[in-house]
């Protein structure tokens, strides 16, 4: 398991068992499942990776008191690493 891995991975248990209640938090464990589902592929589309982060992080951002909790916090951190590697 790389780090990208690694790091959904702990988000998803995050978002899962400690995040406080959000609207959101349906739709983020979809889209952390599905960047997840990507990264396990033999031939993974970072391209696709990246857009489905971005998309994520459009999400989180529009509900601004959303994305500066925590959780909000935590999930732009992960979508950066994310548009950011290679």
């Amino acid at each position: 398991m790389n780090e990208l891995q690694e790091n959904l991975h702990s988000l998803l248990d995050y978002v899962a068992h400690s995040a406080p209640s959000h609207r959101f938090l349906p739709y983020i464990v979809e889209d952390i499942n599905a960047m997840m589902d990507e990264l396990d592929k033999s031939d993974t589309n970072s391209d696709k990776l990246k857009k489905l982060a971005l998309g994520l992080g459009i999400f989180i951002s529009d509900d601004f008191d959303f994305s500066e909790s925590e959780i909000g916090t935590k999930i732009l951190d992960v979508v950066n690493s994310i548009v950011r590697s290679k």
